[in-house]
């Protein structure tokens, strides 16, 4: 995780390791799920529980609870996680949503290919289910006096490389290029938080992978890339 303070952006929180950062979170979800539990019990009345969930054995206070949780966690990456833990079939996914639409995006694969392809030099990232798509940009130059081209461009330029998603043994890949567009540091929930991220396209794109029911612990080298996956 990047970033040394605590962020708090809609509906997403950047956590820090900080023990009294996580105490303030746990007692702010704490009174936010019992002021929720307080709303349904009084939107009830007289009428039963609410929700038909019996209160005396705490099963609204659970829901309530379990909700507020999945308010902030579910974030792209763990709703995908969660998703193919349950799924059956083939997969070859392209994940976002209207909150992280600006910054993130999330690709999967399981049963069906899926490759991302950086051009560092060109700023531009392409993703698709068949190799020979994301070689679209292969040769393109950056036109004369457009905004980040390199000012020399063979000392400037780097080569583009391709990352292909381990379609048989399943893995997620979120790319967040919030540095880039002027917004917080990379944010992913607390559950998320000890995943291992890489830099890519200098340093403007942040590369999260998880191979299925695990983290991918590949060797770092250039970049912080696990390059030996690259083509």
């Amino acid at each position: 995780m990047r970033g040394d303070d605590s962020t708090h952006r809609g509906s997403r929180f950047m956590i820090s390791a900080s023990d009294s950062v996580m105490e303030r979170l746990a007692s702010r979800r704490a009174s936010i799920a019992a002021a929720a539990m307080r709303s349904l019990q009084s939107g009830a009345g007289g009428g039963g529980g609410a929700l038909g969930l019996d209160e005396e054995s705490g099963a609204l206070g659970e829901f309530c609870t379990a909700a507020v949780d999945a308010f902030f966690d579910n974030d792209l990456i763990r709703s995908t996680r969660m998703f193919l833990k349950s799924a059956r079939g083939s997969f070859g996914l392209c994940i976002t949503s209207s909150l992280d639409a600006d910054r993130q995006v999330v690709l999967a694969a399981r049963g069906q290919t899926m490759s991302v392809a950086f051009y560092p030099t060109l700023g531009l990232v392409l993703y698709g289910s068949e190799q020979a798509a994301v070689k679209a940009a292969l040769g393109r130059q950056v036109p004369p006096g457009a905004g980040g081209a390199p000012s020399h461009p063979a000392q400037d330029s780097e080569p583009a490389f391709r990352l292909d998603l381990d379609d048989l043994g399943g893995e997620i890949c979120l790319l967040d290029w919030a540095g880039s567009a002027g917004l917080p540091s990379l944010q992913v929930s607390r559950k998320e938080a000890n995943l291992r991220h890489y830099a890519v396209m200098r340093d403007k794109v942040t590369v999260t992978l998880i191979r299925w029911g695990t983290i991918a612990q590949s060797s770092l080298c250039r970049h912080g890339m696990v390059w030996h996956r690259n083509t």
